[in-house]
Order: structure tokens, then C-alpha cells, then sequence
């Protein structure tokens, strides 16, 4: 095989051209002429239409493009050679940077390094440009890093970030991978884009830091979403309080509370709230919640509000024992406040919590879907109880877990002569997910529903995916052999 010549890997990020400033401006200031010419019908065909557009169209039709593939259409015509430079929006990936069809080699490759140092100047230079020397306004700038080309560019990418706030910007997603000396990473977000007045929609995600002032002041702001960030604040441990009057969506994921006391969430118009991280004190005040995925391990979030509006909610416990006392109390107590919702996901290994015999469960009237996956396996002598507490409840998702097939002697334990009232008057279809041909619990509940489900008409069990084989003859004979309350019940085998 002949030897790779290091001179033919070019390091050409974006098609280059002849930056002249006053190239640019006399362009500008051209009147735009179209190729017209009534000589033939072959000149005709050949009017270049598109360059004859009016900037505000053209950068329509550029819009749908990222970044680099606006620029590619440089190389058109001189009409189309800075146009690109202020489109509105910028969308850039450093994954182009080492997927660049001009060079296709791995770390193994002699030069390996020395292009992608090129290539890595000539990416930021390129950045520079469009965010840097900008005089046009820009409404959104989404950007990610996460190849570890720029891995000692922290400062480049935040003065970056803080041009691009200057600029009246509305959106920002931005999502970046440093790695620095304390655990929490390097700061590379400014602490100005948390009370940036024109930002509409707010996206951080990468393992940084990022700190926090006492009071996060987004007047405009309606989407927020922070990812496995560190969230820095002062030496005092001061209460974090918000001023986003017009916040709708919220998401705070994976994220590390330091220096940083109360959380409070005073956000009256917020409609969706995704709360993933560990805080030992959040307190909700959203009275106009409608969907709420809450995952919590050591704390609770407590709330001053009753949550009319709440329709779906989605509570999984990543605790890997039964609650402590003190947090199974505080867990009901939020527990209870959910008893409008129409779409209900439990899933952890305490939820047992809920059910214990000193807990009294709220009356879910509005409840007409559930999905239920339980770690625990003593949690089904509990199914019971929670059906009672569903009585209009119209359709149930079991997720069965693996370690189920290892237990023995696991049954389902409902003994009382009278059933939830659901399952002779509402429930229509029962799912259940992964389940194990070798476990009897598996069969218990399904035999349970097919028993007692008056209305049941569809029960669709789909197969494990650990297992080697497919559904054999003798549980499927099993499973279609099993009595039914109702004759309109269709068994499905996935």
C-alpha cells in the first residue's frame, strides 16, 4: 500500500475566498441586477433567478441550512459570497470539523495532529467571523462541542458566548465537553447569560460550571433546560430565587448544587417542569403545572401549591433501598397533591412508600392511564390498593424487570373477595412489557387481569428482549389457555 502523502491532506474547513472588506461593502451597496436578456431563448434559461432574490429572501432560504452548508453556497457566485456571514442564526457542530470530507484519517496517521491543528485554527477563525466582527443583529446561535477539538479553547468559546449576548440574541443552545482540574470542569458560560433580557429560549448542557447570581433575572424567557452543569454560588449559601414571569418550560437534569441553599421556584406561569438532580431544598410554588417528570434519590420536593392544572405526571425513585421514614412522609405529601392527573408513571424500588398500611393514597378520579415499573418485587401485594385508588382508570402498562426471574416464590398477593371497581367498569387494555417466559409472576398478573377485567378487550405482552428465543408453544398454550371474565378480549403476543 503506498504511503499516504501528508501534503494531500489539505486542511480546508470552509470554501476560502478573498476577504476584502470593500468587496463586501461595494456589494452591499450594488443595486441587485438579474442576468436578463431578451436575445434568446437559451440566454433564458440560463438567468441565475436565485441571485437576483432580495437578501431577506435569500436568507429565508438559508436559514434551513447549518452554518456550514450556508457557507458551501459561497462558492456559487460572487451575489452569494457573504451573504452567509449575516444570516440570523448560527448552527455549528465540532463533529464537522473531524468528519470533513478533506481529511479522512485517524489518530494513527503521522500528521494526524498537525492537520487537525489547522483544521481547529481555521474552525475558530471562521467562528470569529460570523460571531466576533458581526454587524448584523443575530436572534439564535446553537452550538456544540463535544469531540474534544477544542479542548483548551475554554476562553475562545466563552468570549464567544458573551459576543453573541451582545447581539439581542433570542435563542441559545449550546452544548459543550471540558474537562478540567476540579471535578465540576471549567467555567465557560458567562454568568451574564442568566440574566440576559432578550434570551427567549435557553439550552445549556457539558460538564462546567457555571455560577449563579442570586437572583436569575430572564424577563423574556419561556424555555430553560440545564444540563449535567455545576451550578456555583456564593460562599454564604444564599436562597436562589427567579425572575422569569413568562418561563413555561423548565428542565434541570444531572445538574450539581455548590454554595447554593433554597431553590426556590416561584414561577407562576411555568407549564412543564423535568427535575433531575439532588437538592435537599426545592420548593415549588407552580400553580399552573401541567406536566411533571420527577426523578429523586435523597430529597423530596416540597410544594405551597395544589396543582389543578397537573395532568401527566412521571415520579421515579433512584433510591436503591426502602425510603427512610422522614422521606417516604415528605413523598406522600407530594404524592397527594397529584391527584388530578389523567396520566400517572411510577417507577423505583420505593414506591412501596406510598403504599404502606399508615399512608392513606388520594382518590384519582381523572386517572385513566398508568404505567407501573417497580425494582422491588414485594410491590405487587400492594396492586391492589393502588387500583382501588384509580376507579376510572382505562388503560395499564406493566414494565416487568429482569431480576424478577431470578426470585423465587414471588406471588401476587390479592386476596380480597371484592375487586377495584375499574376493573369491571373502565379498564380497556392491559400492556405488559418484558416479560419472562420462566417467572410465574408474569403469568399471575396477567391471569389476574384476564380474570377480573369485565371490560378488558385488548392484552398485548411483549417478549423479553434478553431472552435467546422467541415465544415457545407451551406459554403461548399457557397464556391463550387462561380463563376470561370477558369473551371480547384479545390476547396479543409480541
Amino acid at each position: 500500500m503506498a504511503e499516504r502523502n501528508p501534503k494531500c491532506l489539505k486542511a480546508s474547513f470552509f470554501p476560502q475566498h478573498d476577504q476584502n472588506p470593500s468587496e463586501k461593502s461595494a456589494m452591499r451597496t450594488e443595486p441587485i441586477k438579474a442576468n436578463l436578456s431578451p436575445a434568446s431563448a437559451d440566454d433564458n434559461c440560463k438567468e441565475d433567478r436565485f441571485s437576483a432574490l432580495p437578501d431577506h429572501i435569500l436568507f429565508n432560504i438559508l436559514s434551513f441550512l447549518r452554518t456550514k452548508e450556508a457557507a458551501s453556497t459561497s462558492i456559487l457566485s460572487t451575489r452569494w459570497r457573504y451573504i452567509f456571514l449575516d444570516l440570523p442564526k448560527i448552527d455549528l457542530d465540532d463533529y464537522e470539523l473531524v468528519n470533513t470530507r478533506r481529511f479522512r484519517g485517524d489518530e494513527s496517521d503521522d500528521c494526524y495532529h498537525d492537520v487537525m491543528g489547522e483544521l481547529e485554527e481555521k474552525f475558530i477563525d471562521f467562528v470569529d467571523r460570523l460571531v466576533m466582527h458581526r454587524e448584523s443583529p443575530l436572534s439564535e446561535f446553537h452550538f456544540s462541542c463535544g469531540c474534544g477539538c477544542l479542548t483548551d479553547q475554554t476562553i475562545v468559546v466563552r468570549s464567544w458566548l458573551s459576543s453573541v449576548l451582545s447581539r439581542n440574541v433570542q435563542v441559545i443552545d449550546v452544548r459543550v465537553k471540558f474537562y478540567g482540574g476540579e471535578f465540576w470542569g471549567p467555567e465557560v458560560f458567562p454568568s451574564e447569560i442568566l440574566t440576559c433580557e432578550t434570551l427567549v429560549v435557553l439550552k445549556l448542557d457539558g460538564n462546567v460550571s457555571l455560577k449563579v447570581p442570586k437572583l436569575l433575572c430572564l424577563p423574556n424567557l419561556r424555555v430553560l433546560h440545564l444540563d449535567t452543569l455545576t451550578l456555583l454560588g456564593d460562599s454564604t449559601g444564599s436562597t436562589l430565587k427567579w425572575n422569569c414571569p413568562l418561563l413555561d418550560d423548565l428542565r434541570i437534569d444531572l445538574v450539581i448544587f455548590c454554595d447554593v441553599g433554597l431553590v426556590d421556584i416561584n414561577l407562576p406561569s411555568l407549564t412543564k417542569l423535568v427535575w433531575a438532580s439532588e437538592k435537599d431544598k426545592v420548593v415549588l410554588n407552580t400553580p399552573k403545572l401541567e406536566c411533571l417528570e420527577y426523578r429523586f434519590y435523597e430529597s423530596i420536593l416540597s410544594s405551597n401549591c395544589k396543582f389543578k392544572f397537573l395532568t401527566k405526571a412521571d415520579l421515579r425513585c433512584e433510591y436503591p433501598d426502602a425510603l427512610p421514614e422522614h422521606l417516604a412522609h415528605e413523598l406522600c405529601q407530594l404524592f397527594g397533591q397529584l391527584c388530578n392527573v389523567k396520566h400517572l408513571d411510577l417507577r423505583g424500588c420505593s414506591l412501596e412508600s406510598l403504599l404502606r398500611e399508615d399512608h392513606l393514597l388520594p382518590e384519582f378520579l381523572n386517572l385513566t392511564h398508568l404505567v407501573l415499573k417497580w425494582t422491588w418485587i414485594g410491590s405487587w401485594k400492594f396492586l391492589e390498593i393502588l387500583l382501588w385508588s384509580a376507579p376510572n382508570l382505562e388503560m395499564l402498562v406493566f414494565e416487568l424487570m429482569r431480576q424478577f426471574d431470578m426470585a423465587s416464590g414471588i406471588h401476587l398477593h390479592c386476596g380480597a373477595k371484592e375487586k377495584p371497581h375499574c376493573l369491571s367498569q373502565h379498564l380497556r387494555e392491559v400492556k405488559i412489557m418484558e416479560f419472562v417466559e420462566s417467572h410465574q409472576l408474569g403469568f399471575e398478573i396477567v391471569s389476574y387481569f384476564l380474570k377480573h377485567g369485565a371490560g378488558l378487550q385488548k392484552m398485548t405482552i411483549y417478549h423479553s428482549r434478553t431472552s435467546p428465543t422467541k415465544w415457545s408453544s407451551s406459554t403461548r398454550k399457557k397464556l391463550m389457555e387462561l380463563s376470561r371474565c370477558s369473551r371480547n378480549c384479545e390476547i396479543v403476543l409480541i
